[in-house]
């Protein structure tokens, strides 16, 4: 069952775009999960998987209309593929920036170890090179949404900073 268009969400998302299902799921609710994916047919594979799972989705097909929606609405899990233009990565960097601590899994077919490297570092939480199957792709998901939120606590000992996370 859809809900009806009707009003705007906080952050300027209509509801309807998430699709949300009414079963539960994992944690016992539905996630909301953003998917920024250039490639329409892998963009429609992943969301038609992620709502068969009972998860809400919202999907973004480039990275400019990616940021505005990780920026105007709370997910619990973003999905980034490397595109052109506004780069997956791009969006992760930004959000991070603005403190955003949403769990990022990075799917993408840029798969050698200098573009994994540079894909966790720019604040990526995981990584995942396309194609996958489907079951290790939710259990991804999954595993990012079981963490706790991210915080970070500074303790300085002379000139020594240890972070902690």
């Amino acid at each position: 069952m859809k809900r009806s268009a009707g009003p705007v969400a906080k952050g300027g998302l209509p509801d309807a775009l998430w699709q949300p299902i009414l079963k539960t799921s994992f944690a016992g609710r539905p996630m909301k999960i953003l998917v920024i994916e250039d490639d329409r047919q892998t963009a429609q594979y992943l969301a038609k998987g992620l709502r068969q799972q009972e998860h809400a989705v919202a999907v973004a097909n480039n990275g400019r209309d990616g940021l505005f929606l990780a920026a105007g609405e709370k997910c619990d899990v973003m999905i980034v593929d490397r595109i052109p233009v506004l780069d997956g990565l791009g969006v992760v960097k930004t959000v991070r920036g603005a403190g955003v601590k949403t769990p990022v899994l990075a799917l993408t077919t840029l798969g050698g170890i200098d573009d994994r490297v540079e894909g966790l570092e720019a604040g990526g939480d995981d990584y995942l090179v396309k194609p996958r199957a489907f079951a290790e792709f939710m259990a991804r998901i999954n595993a990012l949404a079981r963490r706790p939120p991210l915080r970070m606590l500074r303790r300085h000992s002379g000139s020594l900073t240890l972070r902690w996370i």
